[in-house]
């Protein structure tokens, strides 16, 4: 991990404000003199090494949870304030703070995050000094996955204080990872790497760490999934896997094998494997405390719908619901909501349908979401073409396709699309259905399109321009994109990916 003078500058200020003190008093402990310590705050002076262990003595902190967790902290969370995302820097910078101030050692942690966030100031030159001049510096951190895994670190005894916070610290961070991930999957893998950084510098008892690496491994491979990288995904999830069952023996560890079976479990519908996939949630469901099992049997039903048992996920939907009704998210409540009508519909129950729409229309107007509203049309328009209103359907998807087109979403515009085409087909009106290929045409040029979705509507437009378009084959068409993986939107609205 690549160390800036700029990350320097946020540490040697964040170990003066953690013993709370003046900076006086921290260059009497470290016995600098305080213009030397002003300099290094203000960015005018890199510290060297000695001066680092100098000045992590005086507070005092041990250099491992300086490299391990003080220095990726800061790296991470500048990078992300640099960029368009404002709520995670935030979120992150509380973290060590959180997991610190708990210790003897960090007696006052108040206005860290502020500290971290705030810019350079002081000495002007300072800012006008190119980073290669100001030093960067590579503090020799392994890039997770490098074959060179350091063995568990047994604790000295200034240390034996310390480990026990690593573990919330963590878990923690890997909860941020499949936030960030969920909309940002390189973030995701950042912060989800980070942790594993954390996990393999930190000391404690062997059994322990083991457990912690695997339980890090579990999250970067979720954020290697939603990044599309299954191969990478599938290599990380067997490294947690066995680290996890290596460190069985840890006492007392809060971290639970439930959540890494749940998220290796996405990782195995996205490859297909639905019979691996369901059995990791049946295992999941098995262990999981109550408030988490409506977001996992969401996730069952979403997996059954992809494997082709519609009925079975409308099962698990209806088991989920009074779970998911307790437990106030929001988001998971419309998910529910819209993939119980959706599910409905493909079984050809419109009536139950039509009867679940209020309900549902309800619960996107409390999201105040404009997607949301569009796809709550959607399925509205499914309904109606099932109830027999067909000329309200056809016009309904019509305004939806130009919606979606209008905000560049290619995937959804393609869906509906067909959906419009099989309606045209089915009412004798092929020319109708042949004329939606050229609004189409700017999908095939959207670099975010899998190679899967392109070469089933190459198969739409070529049917189509050749005058062969069949309701048989846009009906073909139509569920291999539903079918289709690597982030793009499948039949049902997946609200349980965290």
């Amino acid at each position: 991990m690549q160390i800036t003078a700029e990350d320097l500058r946020v540490l040697v200020g964040w170990l003066r404000v953690l013993p709370d003190r003046t900076q006086g008093e921290m260059a009497a402990a470290a016995e600098i003199h305080p213009t030397t310590l002003s300099r290094y705050e203000h960015g005018g002076t890199v510290p060297d090494r000695r001066m680092l262990e100098k000045l992590a003595a005086a507070v005092p902190l041990p250099m491992w949870a300086i490299d391990g967790l003080m220095l990726p902290v800061i790296a991470v969370t500048r990078a992300l304030a640099a960029g368009p995302t404002t709520e995670l820097p935030k979120d992150l910078a509380s973290l060590l703070p959180a997991a610190l101030n708990q210790l003897p050692s960090a007696a006052a942690s108040a206005g860290i995050a502020e500290f971290l966030l705030e810019p350079a100031g002081g000495e002007p030159e300072a800012a006008q000094r190119p980073a290669a001049e100001a030093g960067d510096l590579d503090l020799a951190v392994r890039e997770p996955g490098s074959s060179e895994a350091p063995p568990p670190v047994e604790p000295s005894p200034g240390e034996l204080d310390w480990w026990p916070e690593l573990e919330p610290f963590i878990e923690r961070l890997c909860t941020a990872s499949v936030e960030a991930a969920a909309h940002d999957a390189a973030r995701g893998l950042e912060l989800a790497r980070l942790a594993l950084t954390v996990a393999e510098l930190a000391p404690g008892p062997p059994a322990w760490l083991l457990r912690l690496r695997g339980w890090a491994w579990g999250f970067v491979g979720n954020a290697q999934r939603v990044g599309g990288t299954l191969p990478a995904a599938a290599a990380s999830f067997a490294s947690a896997s066995t680290l996890w069952r290596a460190g069985a023996s840890a006492p007392g560890s809060r971290l639970a094998e439930w959540r890494l079976l749940d998220l290796e479990a996405s990782l195995r519908r996205d490859q297909r494997e639905f019979a691996t996939a369901l059995e990791l949630l049946d295992r999941a469901l098995a262990e999981a405390p109550t408030a988490a099992r409506g977001r996992i049997l969401l996730k069952k039903a979403y997996t059954l719908e992809q494997a082709g048992e519609v009925a079975g996920a409308l099962a698990a939907l209806r088991e989920a619901a009074p779970l998911v009704d307790a437990a106030g998210e929001p988001r998971q409540s419309w998910g529910l909501h819209h993939n119980l009508v959706l599910v409905l519909c493909q079984l050809g129950r419109y009536a139950e349908a039509e009867a679940g729409l209020p309900e549902l229309q309800a619960r996107t107007l409390e999201l105040g979401n404009d997607l949301d509203r569009l796809r709550t049309r959607w399925v509205s328009a499914r309904v109606s073409a099932g109830r027999g209103r067909r000329g309200e359907a056809a016009a309904e998807l019509d305004e939806l396709r130009e919606e979606f087109a209008k905000r560049r979403i290619a995937y959804d515009t393609a869906l509906v699309s067909l959906e419009l085409a099989i309606l045209h087909l089915e009412d004798g009106r092929g020319g109708d259905a042949r004329a939606l290929v050229e609004p189409m045409l700017w999908i095939f040029k959207d670099q975010e399109v899998s190679r899967e979705t392109l070469a089933a509507l190459s198969i739409f437009r070529r049917a189509a321009e050749s005058e062969i378009l069949t309701l048989a084959l846009a009906r073909r068409v139509l569920r291999s994109l539903e079918r289709t993986q690597g982030g793009e939107r499948a039949a049902l609205a997946d609200p349980a990916s965290r």
